[in-house]
């Protein structure tokens, strides 16, 4: 056989291996499937009246398995069965208000985002206060804002 022959046949194979090859890789991955969800982080929380005042109490962010940032949370606060909505999502530090009570006067949660990470971390610190006192049990729920499914609760007897 001549050379030239023989290097043409020795380059086709070469082309034809190299698109075997790129088929095989396309065709093994897959097709494209939707977008992973992130799952939630576990997280706990902990309560202690505020210093000083009498109807505010400190809810403290005591763990997350995982920080995410801070839009992926929500808080809702209910008295007895009573339910705010919608439940408020996490954007940074400031009041999320919230009229449970009525007349002028309403309940207000103010979240801190103490590292100033923009993540739901340890240490995050939500104040509820102008609680009413003697008219039943408030509950703070941190929400996964994706799904709006229950994370942790605290209950609050002002």
């Amino acid at each position: 056989m001549d050379k030239t022959v023989v290097a043409l046949v020795s380059s086709n194979v070469a082309v034809v291996v190299a698109v075997v090859a790129l088929l095989v890789s396309v065709v093994s991955s897959g097709p494209p499937g939707p977008p992973s969800q992130t799952a939630p982080p576990r997280v706990s929380l902990g309560t202690t009246p505020c210093l000083g005042a009498s109807r505010c109490w400190e809810v403290t962010v005591a763990s997350v398995s995982v920080e995410m940032p801070l839009w992926r949370f929500a808080v809702t606060l209910s008295l007895g069965e009573r339910y705010t909505e919608p439940p408020a999502t996490l954007t940074g530090t400031g009041n999320l208000w919230f009229s449970l009570t009525s007349g002028a006067e309403g309940t207000y949660v103010n979240f801190t985002d103490t590292d100033g990470d923009g993540n739901l971390s340890a240490g995050d610190m939500f104040v509820v206060d102008r609680l009413v006192t003697g008219v039943g049990i408030y509950a703070l729920r941190l929400l996964w804002a994706e799904t709006m499914g229950q994370l942790q609760y605290v209950l609050i007897i002002p």
